[in-house]
């Protein structure tokens, strides 16, 4: 059975009036630290720090933190405002604390620990962006959504929101940029284990499309580091400007591509133009029956056909050392074999 609210807050009233009247004066805003009941509080709409509801049971950190809770109780107390509804029924807007606040509730707890403060719509969502920010654990999609929300709502320039959270303008511009990002980057920036960091993101952004998978797909499967990445968009950006002469005409685009993925994964300049300069070109093979015209249409030769593939395993066997170069050697002899094979159908 509920005891009264009075009697929930009363343990808060020792030298409450001195604690409520030396922060006012401090900060301009009163605080109060009371106990409330867990279904009088309610989230906050614009909590920069999103929390996936439907997938807590499966959170691993959050129910270690519903054990914690069940056990000691909630340590550290909510941040909340309070509020009174149309029925003049009072409830409490969570300001900071959701996840601490779900694992009371997860943990049927009947009241929480809150500091009760007067902050206006603009204080309150300033306060949850800074509590937010102070957690090591936020993503940073989710910090630049935040920065959006309140700039917006209040009218703040990057300027006026840096100097309220204590974050230089170039930190806030920084992070409102991963919001123009592709959409696949920021979909990897919301995910908990993602090793594609904000400054990954900004940077993947400033590389061409057809080429920017090829460096995401570098760092999601080796992890590699900014800095290391940062060497190879340049590395690719000089590359790419000269690139054209190498591959025109027709399968340019995927021989681009495989130029961006050796890039990406740190191959010098000079390996890839020499494995460029090798790569084979298209031959053309006989068609089946006999040719009556030398017009007639011939099929682009299949690389992949079961005789090739056992050409170029003998001519990598025999010593050639790089599979392109292979490929290149045998294109050029089936060229020379298919022109002995015309001038003798022309003799009969």
């Amino acid at each position: 059975m509920r005891t009264s609210p009075t009697s929930i807050e009363s343990f808060s009233q020792l030298n409450a009036d001195k604690r409520d009247a030396q922060t006012k004066q401090r900060s301009g805003h009163a605080f109060k630290l009371v106990r409330v009941y867990t279904d009088k509080v309610v989230p906050n709409p614009h909590n920069p720090r999103h929390i996936d509801v439907e997938h807590l049971e499966q959170d691993a950190e959050f129910q270690d933190l519903v054990s914690s809770v069940r056990t000691h109780g909630v340590l550290q107390p909510i941040l909340v405002r309070a509020q009174t509804s149309e029925d003049g029924e009072t409830r409490y807007e969570l300001v900071a604390g959701e996840r601490r606040w779900r694992a009371a509730m997860a943990a049927e707890l009947e009241s929480v620990p809150a500091v009760i403060s007067t902050f206006d719509d603009s204080q309150a969502q300033i306060a949850a962006l800074v509590e937010n920010l102070q957690r090591q654990d936020i993503r940073p999609i989710d910090e630049a959504q935040g920065f959006r929300t309140v700039m917006d709502s209040f009218d703040l320039s990057e300027s006026k929101l840096g100097e309220m959270i204590g974050k230089s303008r170039s930190y806030v511009n920084n992070r409102l940029r991963l919001l123009q990002c592709d959409p696949l980057l920021v979909q990897e920036l919301q995910l908990p284990d993602s090793p594609v960091s904000a400054q990954h993101a900004l940077l993947l952004q400033g590389i061409e499309p057809a080429a920017r998978g090829a460096f995401l797909s570098v760092i999601k499967e080796t992890g590699a580091g900014y800095n290391k990445m940062l060497e190879r968009k340049k590395h690719w950006d000089d590359m790419a400007a000269t690139l054209p002469a190498l591959v025109d005409g027709a399968g340019s685009e995927d021989v681009r591509l495989q130029a961006a993925q050796l890039a990406a994964q740190g191959v010098s300049r000079e390996a890839i133009e020499t494995r460029l300069a090798a790569r084979p070109t298209k031959v053309k093979a006989a068609a089946a029956g006999p040719i009556l015209v030398e017009t007639a249409p011939l099929p682009v030769y299949a690389v992949n056909d079961l005789a090739t593939i056992r050409l170029v395993s003998a001519a990598i066997a025999a010593g050639t050392p790089d599979p392109q170069i292979a490929l290149h050697k045998l294109a050029l002899a089936l060229e020379a074999d298919l022109k002995a094979v015309r001038r003798a159908l022309k003799g009969i």
